[in-house]
């Protein structure tokens, strides 16, 4: 996976290529967070044990749904989703 607005050498190679609006990158990475949260894809164990804050992470990020996101950044809301969705390879 690519986020960057530019075709890029590594964006040609990337299975999901995201092309946020220049200078909305903050949004994207709330939007994100708004679905790994609110599906509970985040390591519950580890956010207990080693995070402060993390509750007003959650309620801050309920103010960038998919689709708000989408908006701001011109990712298609289907895309969003699916990098948040995305499995990290072990």
């Amino acid at each position: 996976m690519v986020i960057d607005p530019r075709m890029s050498w590594a964006a040609t190679r990337a299975d999901l290529w995201l092309r946020p609006r220049p200078g909305t990158d903050g949004a994207l990475a709330l939007g994100l967070l708004n679905v790994i949260i609110n599906e509970n894809l985040y390591d519950k164990e580890f956010v207990e044990k080693w995070t402060h804050g993390f509750d007003e992470l959650k309620q801050r990020v309920q103010e960038y749904p998919v689709q708000k996101v989408s908006q701001i950044t011109w990712v298609p809301a289907e895309d969003i989703v699916k990098a948040a969705r995305r499995k990290i390879p072990q």
